[in-house]
This record gives structure tokens, C-alpha cells and sequence, in this order.
């Protein structure tokens, strides 16, 4: 690998890092770039929508986003050492934060964020965690991502804490996040979820399938499903952002033997 760096922006400062450096850990092997000195990791500390404002009020009366790089900079001061060229790739993990907010004026949002960071190389590339990164913690041990009180999960109980609340209280009951074999659980229930939210077909999606899933997809059916029922299909970002940089065979050895 060229000596290029991975930026990694997260949402929040405690919880996406720490989730983001142990699945990163956990396929070390595996990744190109599983080494802590190839990898940059901030975090924004505010809401995807947050972000959104602050790049359209930079884009100069376009109908265009503007560059990404200095606004984070201006948030993290850790990236003050760092200049864009030193990054090869750029990946973004937010939450989907959709409740209380105004829903046409999200969906729009989420939809332009979605279209513009769609290429790590380029503006980079964004992944959404729904309904928040705690997705992550909640795979059942025995039903996955399929459990009646997780499979579709209510907005309004997002409210007040109610979703991190919701994964602290069946913490025994779920799929740890520390080892490889946690996370190939967790990542094995999460294809069979898009899937599901995809095509409604439970299994886990044919490996051809599963490499051609894009978070634009999955994000209009989300969106549908705020729309019509007021709530989210459960669906963690990072096992989709694993799915990207694993070739067909490795996918195949991990996770379907």
C-alpha cells in the first residue's frame, strides 16, 4: 500500500471511534489499511444536518456541496496537522437522527449528503447508521437484527435517549463488539437486514448482490419507512463500509462458510 492516509470522520467522540478502531482490529488481517498509523480518525460532534448547513453555506450559491476537509478541520483540531493530499480516502459514519426534525426537509438533506459523498476518493464516501451508531450493539444473539423489538424500531422511542437506552438495556442479550468472530455475527445479520429492507427476502443476499449495495438504496427505503410508519429498519454503517473494502473471496470466506 502507498503511504497515503484513511480520514475517518464520526459523528460522535466516544462511541463511533471506539466501534470504528475495534472492527478495524478485528479484520486487521484482512484490510489494507488496518495499521493506526494509516488511519485518521475525528469526530464532527454534531448531526449529519449539522453538516449539511455548514457546506451549503460555504458552496457560493450553487446547487453543490463544498469541500468537506476544512469544515471538519475546524471542528477537530487534530486534522490541523493534516493536509487534504495526505488522505487517499475520506469515509464519513453518521446517524440517521431523523426524529423530531422536519421530514421532507431531512429526507432532501440526507438525500444530497448521500449523493454528494458517494466516492471515498473523491468527496468521500458516507455511511448512516439507523437509526443511530448504537445499531451496532444490538444484534441478538439468537434472532439477529430480526428480533420483533429491534427489526423495526419506532422514532419516537429515539427521542430522549430512548434508542442508546433501548442497546444499554439488552447488552447481555447481544453480540459483543470485541472480537472477529463478534463482528462477523454482526456483519452476517446486517447483510441479511439490507437485504431484507432491500428485496423483503430474509436470507443473506448472493455475494454479487451484496458488493453492489449502495447506501443511496438504502436510504430511499428508509426513507420510505419513516414516511409511511414513522420509523426505521435497524441497520448498523459499518458492516457496509466493511463489505466495500473486502474482495469476493474474503466475503465469501468470512461470512458465508
Amino acid at each position: 500500500m502507498n503511504s497515503s492516509k484513511i480520514l475517518f470522520i464520526m459523528e460522535g467522540k466516544k462511541d463511533d471511534p471506539k466501534l470504528l478502531r475495534s472492527l478495524l482490529d478485528a479484520y486487521k488481517i484482512v484490510l489494507d489499511y488496518g495499521s493506526d498509523s494509516s488511519n485518521v480518525i475525528v469526530s464532527y460532534t454534531s448531526s449529519i444536518y449539522s453538516l449539511y448547513n455548514e457546506l451549503k453555506k460555504l458552496d457560493n450559491g450553487k446547487d453543490e456541496l463544498a469541500d468537506l476537509f476544512p469544515i471538519v478541520q475546524k471542528k477537530d483540531k487534530s486534522l490541523d496537522c493534516y493536509s487534504r493530499d495526505e488522505f487517499s480516502a475520506i469515509y464519513l459514519f453518521f446517524d440517521l437522527d431523523i426524529h423530531k426534525r422536519d421530514e421532507k426537509k431531512a429526507s432532501m438533506q440526507l438525500g444530497k449528503m448521500v449523493e454528494t459523498f458517494n466516492n471515498e476518493t473523491e468527496n468521500g464516501k458516507l455511511f448512516i447508521s439507523y437509526p443511530m451508531v448504537e445499531t451496532a450493539k444490538i444484534c441478538d444473539k439468537k434472532e439477529g437484527l430480526f428480533k420483533e423489538d429491534r427489526k423495526i424500531f419506532p422514532l419516537e422511542n429515539c427521542e430522549k435517549g430512548g434508542f442508546k437506552q433501548f442497546a444499554h438495556n439488552h447488552t447481555r442479550s447481544a453480540v459483543k463488539t470485541d472480537s472477529l468472530n463478534d463482528w462477523n455475527v454482526i456483519c452476517k445479520e446486517n447483510y441479511r437486514k439490507a437485504n431484507w429492507i432491500l428485496t423483503g427476502c430474509c436470507s443473506i443476499p448472493d455475494i454479487p448482490y451484496l458488493k453492489k449495495m449502495e447506501q443511496e438504496d438504502i436510504l430511499d427505503k428508509e426513507l420510505e419507512f419513516v414516511k409511511n410508519s414513522n420509523s426505521v429498519a435497524t441497520l448498523s454503517a459499518y458492516p457496509m463500509w466493511l463489505k466495500d473494502q473486502l474482495d469476493t473471496e474474503t466475503i465469501e470466506e468470512l461470512f458465508y462458510k
